[in-house]
């Protein structure tokens, strides 16, 4: 294998074997969702975000960074069914790790699909990182029976009026605008408070303004901006994301209106239109849920603060034991060379079944890890 290639932007070569080495992944795996290849959202662009493994013209594994934030880093990795746990991953993840720490990135966050079992094997193996929440790709079903207002079988003939009387009213009073840079003020002062954001905000700015694959709207109730949403654009999919209403204006049907007139627009752009949404948030997936969107992808994160990675000890299990008989045959052998007199050369079967026996018995293993072992 070839040293770990570090890359901020990708040529078309390098960007098809992304692609080609993603789709073998998902299909061995039988995942979903797409590969994030664009930069555009990076808090930090100056920081490799794409870091790459090739094996004689063949790229073997990939790991790519995505910096919504300052002070923290998304990892997203894949390696070829053929070349797993060779250490692929490892080299991969500690050269990024690198360069986070060398811009003082605290937290690390591990993007795992949740039906990807050796992604889960590893964040397991190492424990290092804890859970921390899951999210919901949604992908809109045009040919769903949308539920344009609010559910009425339980409702009385007297209140499905009043609601109806209510969501016209709505429907009177709401517009919407694309984001400019004649109203870019108006969009920051909203973004920040719905979307709960500080300086990252000027990185959705900037990625909106140029009017390329990316676009976002600013909501409007009674002639006063209450909320925000972005859309960005590819051949294959459109996606719907960071979509917030201002607390006060919440529960008046704005952020379901606010959709709808995004699906209208976006409709015609690309074969599919997503959004991905936190799992824990459930008044926004019953929101999306009601707009004709359906869950096809349930991802899991998990959080590791790099300043508290340097060490750890835990029992071990069976899956330590290649790592344990690892390190015990490294002993033996430095124990050999400094005694020969003393110890006899070779890491024989039976020793390397020893630790097996250890584990299934009473006695106690400790494992300690440093963030290289």
């Amino acid at each position: 294998m070839e040293d770990v290639i570090c890359k901020t932007e990708l040529d078309e070569h390098i960007r098809k074997d992304i692609l080609k080495l993603h789709q073998v992944c998902s299909t061995f795996d039988q995942t979903e969702g797409q590969v994030y290849l664009s930069t555009e959202l990076n808090y930090d662009k100056m920081i490799p975000a794409f870091y790459l493994m090739y094996e004689k013209n063949q790229l073997i594994a990939f790991l790519i960074l995505f910096m919504p934030e300052k002070g923290e880093a998304e990892i997203t990795a894949y390696t070829h069914p053929k070349y797993r746990r060779r250490g692929c991953f490892r080299a991969l993840y500690e050269k990024a790790k690198r360069e986070c720490e060398a811009r003082s990135v605290q937290k690390l966050i591990y993007v795992v699909d949740s039906n990807c079992k050796i992604g889960q094997e590893a964040i397991e193996h190492w424990c290092r990182a804890a859970y921390s929440f899951s999210e919901y790709k949604m992908r809109w079903n045009a040919r769903q029976p949308q539920d344009i207002s609010c559910r009425m079988s339980d409702r009385t003939f007297c209140e499905e009026h009043v609601l109806r009387d209510f969501q016209t009213d709505i429907e009177k009073e709401v517009s919407f605008q694309p984001v400019t840079i004649k109203n870019s003020a108006v969009y920051r002062a909203v973004a920040t408070e719905a979307l709960e954001l500080d300086d990252e905000i000027e990185v959705f700015l900037e990625a909106i303004l140029p009017a390329g694959n990316r676009s976002g709207y600013l909501e409007y109730w009674q002639g006063m901006p209450v909320g925000v949403c972005h859309v960005s654009f590819d051949d294959e999919e459109t996606c719907i994301y960071g979509l917030g209403v201002l607390e006060e204006y919440r529960g008046k049907g704005l952020g379901k209106r606010f959709v709808r007139y995004i699906l209208n627009e976006v409709k015609d752009e690309s074969e599919e239109i997503v959004i991905e949404v936190d799992s824990d948030n459930q008044r926004a997936c019953r929101l999306y849920l009601s707009c004709g969107f359906e869950v096809v992808q349930k991802t899991d994160y998990y959080e590791e603060n790099i300043e508290e990675a340097a060490c750890t000890m835990r029992l071990a299990k069976e899956t330590d034991l290649d790592r344990v008989n690892e390190l015990r045959r490294q002993v033996n052998t430095v124990h050999v060379e400094g005694r020969p007199d003393i110890f006899k050369p070779g890491f024989c079967r039976e020793m390397q079944e020893v630790a097996g026996e250890i584990l299934q018995s009473e006695t106690e293993i400790l494992s300690w890890q440093n963030e290289t072992a």
